[in-house]
């Protein structure tokens, strides 16, 4: 029970950051993206987080940041390119830092 809401923080963050999308033209990519890292937020919460959720959602955010990399043109947060990978980074690094809770709890039973 100690440290669950912890998850609860992020959880809203980044379901607000879907509900944010609502204008974008990709919406439904980026929607799924935050929705996705949310749901991971609130297993943790729940304690029904697997490793398989933690990896396949770092591995595709962390694929997606390869990618995007190769179109900025410009580094900054006034270009789409560039809010838009600053996203990623974020949910990625949030991502492998469930991963390192999760591991930390389990070592510790």
């Amino acid at each position: 029970m100690k440290g669950r809401y912890l998850y609860i923080l992020p959880a809203l963050m980044f379901a607000v950051f879907a509900v944010l999308q609502y204008n974008d033209p990709d919406a439904f990519f980026w929607m799924g993206i935050y929705t996705f890292i949310a749901l991971a937020n609130v297993l943790a919460m729940l304690d029904k987080l697997n490793y398989a959720v933690v990896g396949v959602g770092f591995a595709a955010l962390l694929f997606l940041i390869t990618s995007t990399f190769q179109s900025i043109e410009e580094w900054s947060f006034d270009s789409e390119e560039g809010r838009e990978i600053f996203g990623l980074i974020l949910g990625c690094n949030w991502m492998g830092l469930l991963g390192i809770l999760k591991l930390y709890k389990d070592s510790s039973k």
